[in-house]
């Protein structure tokens, strides 16, 4: 079973220059800062895109879909007991 981690987390705008504004979500994890998820504009039609990192890839899910996902959450996941 994976090691299941709840980290003291932060919220911050990020000027990522040539890029535009980013929104960061980190986490303190084992004792470092590390990046969980980043939100992003697409710079051809400014949707926005919830960013995470896999391995040495960077995951783009469109932010629409993590939206739906959350709101539907709030009804229907439950634990077991």
């Amino acid at each position: 079973m994976n090691k299941v981690i709840r980290p003291k987390t932060n919220c911050d705008w990020i000027d990522a220059t040539n890029n535009g504004m980013h929104l960061v979500l980190s986490g303190e994890v084992e004792g470092l800062v590390q990046e969980l998820i980043r939100i992003v504009a697409d710079e051809n039609d400014q949707s926005l895109w919830v960013q995470i990192y896999v391995n040495e890839a960077i995951i783009q899910i469109p932010y629409q879909i993590v939206k739906h996902m959350v709101e539907a959450s709030i009804e229907g996941v439950h634990s077991e007991s």
